[in-house]
């Protein structure tokens, strides 16, 4: 990974620019036109926002239900969730299918120390799938399948489009969550945590 470009995004997110953070690494990817990886550049994950927003919808549904049936029988658990932690999957080696685990937590740990990410409980089986960048995936499969990585020019954009993809993802997952407060969704208003595996790029909603 371009460590210092992360430093940089992470800087920028941190102080909720997640737009200045788009910029700038699609502008760095800009610069790789050997590749086929700027073809990212401008492309969105918004057309699944009502998508996302039905499948909280239901899983925090379930979780709800789940909650009253045990109470019904006496076994006492309280809905006590704070925060939500959502991680995509390694899709750079991954590129069949883009998804998105959840983890939820019934605390928040330290600020500036998120080991405590990886103690979540799955908030459920079935992962939330990214569609929107298909010919992206087949970018990364042509990328790996011909072993193109090889190349630093090409396994240079590839780290810098991996980038693109993640902060994308904060993108729709911010909007489905500001969208969800202006109609009182509880799950909009818990702590939401935002990271990909491989990457130490984190974002925190609330």
């Amino acid at each position: 990974m371009n460590f210092d470009l992360e430093e940089e995004l992470q800087k920028l997110i941190d102080n909720d620019k997640l737009s200045e953070a788009v910029q700038l690494a699609e502008n760095e990817l800009s610069k790789y036109k050997g590749t086929d990886f700027p073809k990212i550049i401008g492309k969105n994950l918004l057309n699944q926002v009502e998508e996302f927003e039905k499948y909280l919808d239901s899983v925090f549904r379930k979780m709800k239900m789940r909650s009253s049936i045990k109470n019904f029988f006496k076994i006492q658990e309280k809905f006590s969730t704070k925060a939500i932690y959502a991680t995509i999957n390694g899709f750079s080696i991954n590129y069949d299918l883009w998804f998105v685990d959840f983890f939820k937590f019934d605390f928040i740990g330290a600020l500036d120390d998120l080991d405590w990410l990886a103690d979540g409980q799955e908030l459920s089986i079935n992962p939330f799938v990214l569609k929107e960048f298909k010919d992206i995936q087949q970018i990364y499969k042509v990328h790996h399948e011909n072993k193109m990585y090889e190349y630093d020019e090409h396994e240079e954009a590839a780290d810098i489009c991996d980038y693109v993809v993640i902060l994308r993802f904060y993108e729709l997952f911010i909007e489905v969550v500001n969208k969800g407060k202006l109609k009182n969704k509880e799950w909009a208003k818990l702590s939401v945590w935002m990271g990909s595996h491989d990457c130490e790029l984190t974002y925190r909603i609330n």
